[in-house]
């Protein structure tokens, strides 16, 4: 496997007063700012690339084998989840470690129901700090650690949809890392601004694209 690193940057520009008058200061708000930044584009990119920088995980025509299905704009069910964790499994792998989904699809599986209208994920099975030893963990949902991110759209099928991700940690792909964060700051004399820029290199492959499913198109309202 060859991970062939990108650079993602960004970029703003701050007056000098700004940064002599701020409090706090602007530069460390703007900093940590463009870190954020950097940090969901790149996560954008491993979900959703299509090549240009990576071939994320939803980039289904080039990644072939992954396992899918369509749910055509139709509510997330329980059984959908236990399916792609049996279609991972049947491809010799452990029915996935992570799913991941954007927050609004998330309430959407929180408001699951039984047939006497009690949550199927309550706050037991859901949301104890017992089951988040994931950073971004934001619980567990039949074994999945459930993580969250805004990179995922939600305007998918005939609009109003998206994608549920399920994944196995550290063997559906790889991440690297050539250049950590840096952080550059520029005075521009003709202006008398500032220039405050952040870049990092990083890579991203599928490594073992059956260890992972996508539940296409979940309505998210």
């Amino acid at each position: 496997i060859t991970l062939d690193a990108s650079k993602v940057a960004a970029l703003t520009t701050i007056s000098t007063e700004l940064m002599e008058d701020s409090d706090p200061a602007i530069g460390q708000v703007v900093t940590n700012q463009l870190a954020k930044d950097v940090a969901l584009k790149v996560d954008y990119e491993i979900y959703n690339g299509t090549g240009s920088p990576f071939n994320g995980f939803r980039d289904t025509s080039t990644n072939t084998d992954i396992n899918t299905t369509d749910k055509s704009d139709a509510d997330i069910a329980y059984d959908d989840i236990i399916n792609i964790q049996s279609d991972i499994m049947e491809d010799n792998f452990d029915g996935g470690t992570h799913m991941v989904m954007h927050p609004k699809e998330l309430g959407m599986i929180r408001k699951l129901k039984d047939a006497q209208s009690r949550p199927l994920f309550d706050e037991a099975t859901f949301g104890s700090p017992l089951l988040s030893e994931h950073p971004k963990s934001m619980g567990t949902i039949l074994g999945l650690k459930v993580v969250v991110t805004t990179q995922i759209p939600t305007n998918l099928g005939s609009g109003s949809s998206t994608d549920v991700i399920v994944l196995t940690q550290g063997v559906s792909g790889i991440y690297g890392i050539r250049r950590q964060a840096r952080f550059n700051r520029d005075y521009q004399i003709d202006t008398d601004n500032w220039k405050i820029q952040t870049n990092l290199r990083a890579a991203f492959v599928m490594k073992y694209q059956k260890s992972c499913g996508i539940i296409q198109n979940v309505t998210t309202s």
